[in-house]
């Protein structure tokens, strides 16, 4: 009896270690096959019932696959009539689907009347069909067209954020416009700003809205051309302009930093719509990066915070700095140093954190001797994580560097880079890694010679979840089962209602899958 008692024990407790080790929900755990040529585009949005997907064929026509939020199974699929208005067919800009309703946004370019226009639209997820008329929200003309229309999702996830502006080359007054509209096509914002930017040449590299209704824009402004001339490494000035929806004043705060330069820059707005504003920072004629910038704007006082003077800012230990040339980042020597600032999120306890990525892309081409034919070639290469915290008290506390070696071809990178999230006072981070580099993750170890790069993600390498705590230390784990081919595409990894969806694919099987880690 007791061999029998302790064998049934002993299968209780692998079954639960089993079970607590589980990190995700496969639903019913059915396949999606593709047809040849099928891709996802985007996941739209989901309720309590469904996701909704969207999907183009070989005919590049789209469709709208709806798949069951708790079976995670697909359960219909309906073609996605795309508008046609005055003869000219429209071109997708962006869909959502918000409060159970299917909004499109769609552009029409008439090269006749040189106008390009911008229409949102709901449509019937029953047929694909538009819902009403399309209702024009902004309009470009001339050599304006050649500017786009940005949209995104207002913070609280429920409302739809339009801005667009005229075209210039040396600020002379051009119109700024930000509108909002909510999942009935109900304008419930519109504004059009100056910006006290006259005579200066500049990009608006970010623009943010808080629910609010302010608007938070990241300018970069170019050296005029006999400044660049005379710079060995061109750099740029950054201003952060806040928009005050209640009085129509623009306020513009200087970036700078005290001893260094501000080489690159991003920001993010928490949910009390303060300001933190992240970079990385050089000293003068150099692109060699030696810390990372920080200023928080407080909403309230409309001043930066101060915090203890020598954590400002995270100035690169000895440790820091020499891998910033380690081996597995130098394939395309001349990007080196190209990181891109990925974003800013935010933990339960108040402080901030900007993540960044080491990229490079080069192209190369080859010439077939006999016929002449050039077959050209596109590499992709997707490096270490960045991660640099500051805490509530406005100190810059820590940088924590995930070493990480992505490689591939003509694949448009679809298997690499990073999504992320945070969970309380976690930063979670999901990518394809090598599965030699799972021990290292495990075990916090951050020495980036003893990582294998991963070549070809679309058909090699493992799922990864990495936990990075509020002290920078870091933990690893394989996100799938440890025989399963499925990958990620970061790009795929979307949080609605409080749940985390993502794609998982194996050549042209895919699965949906809900992370339930935490």
């Amino acid at each position: 009896m007791k061999k029998i008692f302790f064998a049934i024990l002993a299968i209780f407790f692998l079954t639960n270690i089993s079970n607590a080790q589980s990190l995700v929900n496969f639903g019913l755990d059915k396949t999606i096959t593709l047809p040849k040529m099928n891709d996802y585009q985007r996941i739209l949005g989901s309720d309590s019932d469904a996701l909704y997907t969207l999907r183009i064929n070989e005919k590049d026509e789209l469709y709208l696959d709806l798949i069951n939020a708790n079976s995670l199974v697909k359960e219909s699929e309906t073609q996605l009539v795309m508008p046609i208005m005055n003869g000219i067919n429209s071109k997708f800009v962006a869909m959502y689907y918000l409060d159970s309703k299917l909004v499109l946004l769609t552009e029409i370019m008439n090269n006749t009347s040189k106008e390009k226009t911008l229409y949102i639209q709901q449509v019937d997820y029953r047929n694909g069909q538009i819902t009403g008329e399309p209702k024009a929200i902004g309009k470009l003309t001339g050599p304006n067209t050649t500017v786009g229309f940005k949209v995104q999702l207002t913070p609280n996830k429920q409302n739809i954020f339009v801005s667009y502006n005229r075209n210039f080359q040396t600020y002379n007054d051009e119109p700024f416009f930000f509108k909002v509209y909510d999942p009935n096509l109900k304008e419930i914002y519109n504004k059009t700003v100056k910006l006290p930017m006259t005579g200066k040449a500049f990009e608006i590299d970010q623009v943010e809205i808080g629910n609010s209704g302010n608007v938070y824009m990241l300018a970069r402004i170019s050296p005029d051309a006999r400044t660049a001339q005379r710079m060995k490494t061109v750099i740029c000035d950054y201003k952060l302009l806040v928009f005050n929806a209640t009085n129509g004043n623009i306020t513009p705060y200087d970036l700078k930093g005290k001893k260094l330069q501000l080489f690159d820059a991003i920001i993010g707005v928490d949910e009390n719509e303060n300001v933190d504003v992240f970079g990385f920072m050089v000293r003068k004629g150099k692109d060699t990066y030696e810390a990372i910038y920080h200023q928080k704007l407080d909403k309230k006082t409309g001043k930066f915070r101060m915090g203890d003077a020598k954590k400002s800012d995270y100035i690169f230990t000895k440790k820091d700095l020499p891998e910033f040339r380690a081996s597995r980042l130098s394939k395309n020597m001349k990007e080196i140093y190209n990181y891109k600032l990925l974003g800013v999120t935010y933990l339960e306890n108040g402080g901030a954190a900007v993540i960044a990525e080491h990229q490079n892309y080069w192209k190369d081409s080859i010439k077939d001797p006999q016929t002449k034919k050039v077959t050209y070639s596109d590499y992709y290469k997707f490096n270490d994580i960045l991660i640099a915290y500051c805490d509530p008290a406005n100190n810059m506390e820590w940088m924590t560097r995930i070493p990480k070696s992505q490689y591939s071809y003509n694949d448009l990178g679809m298997y690499s880079s990073v999504a992320f999230t945070s969970v309380g006072e976690k930063i979670i981070l999901f990518y394809n890694d090598n599965s030699s580099n799972l021990k290292s993750l495990q075990s916090n170890n951050t020495d980036g010679s003893k990582y294998k790069e991963l070549s070809s993600p679309s058909r090699s390498g493992i799922s990864v979840v990495v936990s990075v705590f509020s002290d920078g230390k870091f933990t690893g784990s394989q996100l799938f089962n440890k025989n399963d081919s499925y990958r990620i595409m970061p790009e795929f990894v979307k949080e609605f209602n409080y749940r985390t969806y993502m794609l998982a694919q194996d050549g042209k099987k895919v699965k949906f899958v809900q992370y339930t880690g935490r």
